[in-house]
């Protein structure tokens, strides 16, 4: 969730990173044949609740407004419907919709709504902690629906659940950033990333896509390599990446 402020009230901006094809059917969300736990507009709607009891709580009189933002250039949604339209933000009016703050005035009031707000977060007791390694899943899993029925071919990963076909490259390129993500406290190695992985690719091809993705450091016999992006999504959109075999995203 990300906030603007302002002296006329606070827009919640309920940011949702998707990719791959959604679809909308009475009232539920699915991605492919999956149907996704967290439905985006309600949890809008819960941070938004919120703020209306923090509003009670201080005393405060300011404007609540929301929206759900999907900045993501591969994410695609189907609605059945049309009422729910005005709540969303999709990628390419995301410059339009950024403009409508720039002439927000915070001032005074604006401060006093930050105080309020601030005085209600809790610090997150999790945040700089690491994921139990032994109790994750071990694997790679299609990036469209989620599955980890997935099967080799020459150069692509093929699922079985949604027929979506991704490079073995996207594979590891994604399993680097949630490894570094899950394991903030423990060192990427190759021995270490190979039964992440559950040793789907062979250790060759692991050593050559670490060292094109990440910096490695320390000697030959205890050497560990650091990811030199902040996500999956960042290696995609840099311009100097190129993928020489294409990924095949299924709209089911």
């Amino acid at each position: 969730m990300l906030p603007s402020m302002s002296d006329a009230g606070i827009t919640v901006n309920e940011i949702k990173n998707y990719s791959g094809f959604y679809r909308v059917e009475k009232g539920k969300w699915f991605a492919g044949n999956f149907e996704v736990p967290d439905d985006p507009v309600v949890q809008l709607k819960r941070a938004m609740n919120k703020l209306l009891k923090l509003q009670y709580i201080h005393r405060l009189n300011f404007e609540i407004e929301g929206k759900v933002v999907f900045p993501h250039i591969d994410f695609r949604l189907n609605f059945d419907d049309r009422d729910m339209r005005e709540k969303l933000v999709m990628r390419p009016e995301l410059r339009d919709y950024l403009k409508l703050f720039k002439n927000d005035y915070a001032g005074g009031y604006a401060e006093r709504i930050v105080d309020a707000v601030s005085a209600h977060i809790i610090d997150n007791p999790f945040f700089d902690k690491s994921a139990d390694f032994d109790s994750v899943r071990k694997g790679l899993y299609c990036g469209n629906c989620g599955s980890f029925e997935v099967e080799a071919s020459a150069y692509h990963f093929d699922c079985t659940s949604c027929v979506s076909r991704e490079t073995k490259e996207s594979h590891v390129i994604r399993a680097i950033s949630d490894y570094t993500v899950l394991f903030m406290n423990e060192k990427l190695t190759r021995k270490r990333f190979l039964e992440f992985i559950d040793y789907r690719l062979s250790p060759r091809t692991i050593v050559r896509m670490l060292g094109k993705y990440c910096s490695r450091y320390g000697g030959s016999t205890a050497s560990y390599y650091e990811f030199n992006y902040e996500s999956y999504e960042d290696v995609v959109k840099d311009k100097s990446y190129i993928r020489r075999y294409k990924n095949h995203m299924t709209n089911i």
